[in-house]
């Protein structure tokens, strides 16, 4: 069953990741063109920025992940002592591991000792602070998903966030699962993207108006305040989603031979408690912040008072 799965999730992966870059791709050799146009430093210069922006968002965390020394915490006895070696060494350079922890660890390495138990030790004391990985990376999503109103820009956005998000969880942690199980979450990531690609083309408008009174849909606005906030939910759901899976795989010895039940449950159990536990509060903060700019352009537009002229008239006593 493991078998089958990767070999059906890694081509569709490709497939979805293909789906998403294509249009992208276009849309840049396009605006290319019209700049070509103006000048052809300008184009120069948009080219570079936009292969130095897919470097550094995309190939970049995929290509350290990849680098990053194979281990499982479920089977660390028989794992190579030259790979618990240099997973030690990243370890230590968390600024997240406690001192004493720091210091055990470190001696070991100096002598050459024993690793198995305090390597374990570190990674399960590293792993109480992984969450705030996770959290900070689905409230950027959840905000950024909810104000973009571009289902183009949200997949992409989605994507570069959850595959930073992996990166920061295997540097965090010092090493990484197998390259099978990672390209199984890379090609999730995919898959997910292209969805939230396609979700500014659902009719909202009828389901809306099947669940809720025509009164409340008729709201000016209503729609696409909900519309916006369905898709920075599920955005926000899903890097939870990828953020617990991946937590799993490389703290709990959840490694590929468990089962992908177990693996999904878990997720999605995990996903919907941090869900309940932060995105209200983002709402809240989105919610303050969109009142605070409505305020503010309404009182200048409208409350502000004018600018004085240099050429008006002083006025008399």
């Amino acid at each position: 069953m493991r078998q089958s799965l990767f070999w059906v999730l890694a081509p569709l992966g490709i497939f979805c990741a293909i789906l998403i870059i294509a249009p992208s791709f276009l849309a840049v050799i396009s605006i290319g063109d019209r700049l070509a146009a103006i000048s052809a430093w300008l184009e120069l210069l948009f080219y570079v920025t936009v292969v130095g922006a897919l470097y550094a968002f995309a190939l970049r965390p995929v290509a350290l992940a990849l680098y990053t020394p194979e281990l499982h915490l479920g089977n660390l006895e028989n794992a190579p002592y030259g790979a618990k070696m240099q997973v030690a060494r990243r370890v230590l350079r968390n600024p997240r591991l406690s001192k004493p922890l720091k210091d055990e660890l470190g001696y070991a390495v100096i002598r050459a000792g024993i690793l198995d138990e305090l390597l374990k030790r570190s990674i399960e004391h590293l792993d109480q602070s992984a969450q705030t990985i996770i959290d900070e990376k689905a409230r950027v999503i959840f905000l950024s998903n909810t104000i973009m109103q571009n289902g183009r820009l949200e997949a992409i956005t989605l994507l570069m966030v959850n595959l930073q998000m992996v990166q920061e969880l295997i540097e965090h942690y010092g090493h990484r699962t197998s390259v099978k199980a990672l390209w199984t979450i890379y090609s999730e990531i995919f898959i997910t993207a292209m969805l939230v690609d396609k979700m500014d083309e659902m009719d909202l408008d009828s389901t809306l108006e099947i669940i809720l009174s025509n009164t409340i849909t008729e709201l000016p606005g209503f729609t696409n305040v909900v519309h916006s906030l369905i898709e920075g939910t599920t955005s926000a759901l899903f890097t939870l989603r990828v953020g617990a899976i991946t937590r799993n795989l490389l703290c709990n010895g959840m490694h590929d031979a468990s089962p992908r039940h177990e693996r999904r449950v878990s997720a999605n159990q995990q996903a919907f408690r941090r869900a309940a536990a932060i995105l209200p509060g983002a709402t809240a903060e989105l919610t303050k912040t969109l009142i605070q700019k409505a305020g503010s352009i309404i009182g200048r537009n409208v409350f502000g008072s004018r600018k004085p002229n240099p050429s008006d008239p002083a006025p008399s006593a």
